[in-house]
């Protein structure tokens, strides 16, 4: 029976690394973050051009009856939390190539 002290008994815990590794894991770690859901959190990335981003649905807020193209916008995490924080809103996928389109002439200037 192996004891806890037993050099054969090892656990992911227990993995010894050097500081360069710890330091390339974090970076890693931050570089798929960043892919994951691009810029801050406390801006929306419109002014960023399209990106690989999650997309969210707000069914709380209803295209301008103005508009051309109806249907839904899609809206940046950000904005999900900052503009859309209590609306109703639904997660869609990672789109690539997408702009976030809250405060665009999608939705109406009297959103709630």
């Amino acid at each position: 029976m192996e004891t806890p002290g037993d050099k054969t008994c090892s656990t992911e815990a227990d993995e010894i690394i050097t500081p360069d590794e710890y330091l390339k894991r974090q970076l890693d770690q931050e570089a798929e973050a960043v892919d994951a859901l691009p810029g801050a959190f406390t801006e929306c990335t419109f002014n960023l051009g399209p990106l690989n981003q999650p997309i969210y649905v707000c069914l709380t807020c209803k295209a301008d009856a103005s508009v051309k193209e109806k249907g839904p916008a899609g809206i940046c995490y950000s904005c999900s939390i900052s503009c859309h924080a209590d609306h109703e809103l639904l997660e869609l996928f990672n789109k690539r190539d997408s702009i976030c389109e809250c405060g665009t002439k999608k939705f109406p200037t009297n959103a709630p």
